[in-house]
């Protein structure tokens, strides 16, 4: 309710899809659009009108979704996400996944660099890669797997907006070791 924080009522919902199973992961917004991640889907939500009976299901992205909540982050240009199936940015407007042409998904294309598919899953296959946004350097910065879920739990991959390129780093982290979620300090500073 506009004004009591905290007030939850009972009519006071969106019914995006009926007979939809799964829980949310994570939710996220940009411009006028709320994104509700769940494990394989993402669904955009049209947030612009001031009623929330004017709020609606704008799409249903398959394959979009999230394993964890630290596999989504803000940036300047929108919001960022990572899966398997790739990293992707949406600016408002379009998704877009930052690897086409750049890092191949299933085989090494154009790229001395491991696949995709391969750098999310490790040798466990949880899916749990975790981003973050540093502001600083208009970077995001992906880590395999924070919470030592895979050999060379240690390798990341930093996308540079002002570039469009990527690069795989293998000493930002360390190995067997655990790392919370991405978080900017007082300076606005990724740590």
């Amino acid at each position: 309710e506009i004004n009591k924080f905290d007030t939850f009522v009972s009519d006071n919902f969106i019914d995006v899809s009926k007979g939809d199973y799964g829980e949310y992961v994570a939710l996220e917004s940009y411009s006028d659009r709320l994104l509700a991640f769940k494990h394989n889907t993402l669904q955009v939500i049209n947030v612009a009108s001031p009623s929330a009976a004017g709020w609606f299901l704008e799409s249903t992205i398959k394959y979009a979704g999230v394993s964890f909540p630290y596999s989504v982050t803000q940036t300047e240009q929108g919001v960022a996400w990572v899966n398997q199936s790739g990293c992707f940015l949406y600016d408002g407007n379009r998704i877009t996944n930052l690897l086409d042409n750049k890092i191949g998904i299933k085989e090494v294309s154009q790229s001395p660099m491991e696949p995709w598919g391969a750098f999310v899953y490790g040798t466990s296959l949880i899916k749990d890669p975790m981003i973050g946004y540093d502001s600083s350097s208009n970077q995001l910065i992906v880590m395999r797997s924070p919470n030592d879920g895979t050999n060379s739990s240690n390798l990341a991959f930093i996308y540079d907006f002002d570039s469009r390129g990527w690069v795989h780093n293998t000493n930002m982290f360390t190995d067997s070791s655990y790392y919370t979620n991405f978080v900017h300090d007082w300076d606005n500073s990724l740590i």
